[in-house]
């Protein structure tokens, strides 16, 4: 259902609907690790620099593993949603989560929310963070078109088939 390579595309996890989160040497297709959720996984990232690897699965759960380990070291909790999305910001401070009808943000840190975006309207299916300092966060979902956020103000920056335009400073 999802796949993502690390940061130097050694490793490759990916997610089943049978609840098996699944991470592969790309050079040598062997297992490293088989994590078990309660239900199918849906997504999953691995943070920029590759030290961190979350997934979100179909019963609500939002899992972040440090790695190589693969111990869980944060576990996010929507009750009656299943997490479709997530990305980690530039320096894996934050984590993005698109589950069912809300975009939320969490402090990987102190692991907790840290805000919830209010613009989208109806299924929040998928989010991203950009690579730069500038902390963007996009959001696509149905019926609701692509939105940007900027990160620091929650502010609406840039809304797809209007003519709002997308103005950033080297600080935002």
């Amino acid at each position: 259902l999802c796949c993502d390579f690390n940061h130097d595309g050694s490793l490759l996890a990916s997610g089943s609907q049978k609840g098996e989160l699944k991470v592969c040497c790309v050079k040598s297709g062997e297992q490293r690790h088989c994590f078990k959720h309660a239900k199918g996984v849906l997504t999953c990232c691995f943070s920029h620099d590759g030290e961190l690897l979350a997934s979100g699965d179909k019963a609500g759960k939002l899992l972040v593993r440090a790695m190589p380990s693969g111990n869980t070291v944060r576990c996010f909790v929507h009750i009656g949603c299943w997490v479709r999305s997530c990305s980690f910001n530039h320096n894996s401070t934050l984590l993005a989560c698109a589950a069912e009808e809300k975009l939320v943000l969490y402090s990987v840190h102190a692991g907790r929310e840290v805000q919830s975006f209010d613009q989208q309207k109806g299924w929040v299916w998928a989010c991203s963070f950009n690579r730069g300092p500038a902390q963007l966060l996009a959001s696509g979902g149905f019926p609701s078109p692509l939105i940007v956020y900027t990160v620091r103000t929650a502010e609406l920056a840039w809304l797809a088939g209007t003519a709002r335009t997308l103005r950033l400073t080297g600080d935002e």
